[in-house]
């Protein structure tokens, strides 16, 4: 994405400032996210299973697996719902619903087994600050994840169209860019108006 800031144009890979946009969401309304509810409520194991079967052939026994590696997150429902609107039903083991971080858009669901799986085996569940982090972390991976090439053309015309109207105006107002982002190449100025009239004026 190009953008322009005063005179420089400065070229930006959206994926990662997307992703400190949605986490920098989390924390401004940490505890207050409306629900994203799903019809019928979603087998977690299940999901983590298909993660695993796609990601980790090596697992012998993906079913076992999967309801192994979920028990710590089933046991922290009420934090989850409580503090990121992140619904399970612990005796059933299902997902009834996700948060809206940002209205307006809704993240694309093929990635929600991986999501499942990283909060199940990336997230210190014993330590709270760490913990909190690597949730907002990982809610904010998944909702900043634009569709694969394989789906279809309108999904990526939505996605287009929820940067537009969504995201910019938040970036504008709410986004504080790390030095993280600033650091690892997410912006490169690659010229500016000053010398780009310099150019044309020779041609």
């Amino acid at each position: 994405m190009l953008l322009q800031h005063e005179l420089d144009l400065v070229l930006v890979t959206i994926r990662p400032l997307n992703q400190e946009l949605f986490y920098q969401s989390i924390l401004v309304d940490f505890g207050n996210f409306d629900y994203i509810e799903f019809q019928k409520p979603l087998p977690i194991a299940e999901l983590v299973a298909i993660y695993l079967r796609h990601h980790k052939p090596a697992v012998a026994n993906v079913t076992e697996e999967a309801n192994k590696i979920i028990k710590p997150m089933l046991e922290q429902h009420l934090m989850l719902k409580d503090y990121f609107s992140l619904k399970i039903d612990a005796e059933k083991a299902t997902l009834e619903a996700i948060p809206w971080i940002v209205k307006g858009h809704m993240p694309v669901m093929t990635f929600l087994p991986s999501l499942l799986y990283q909060l199940a085996t990336l997230v210190d569940w014993q330590d709270e600050v760490p913990c909190l982090h690597e949730i907002s972390m990982q809610l904010a991976i998944f909702y900043a994840r634009p569709p694969k090439r394989a789906t279809t053309e309108q999904e990526h015309k939505a996605w287009a169209s929820n940067v537009e109207r969504l995201f910019f105006p938040l970036y504008k107002t709410l986004l504080i860019p790390s030095g993280e982002l600033r650091t690892k190449g997410s912006f490169f100025t690659l010229t500016n108006i000053t010398e780009l009239y310099k150019f044309f004026e020779r041609c």
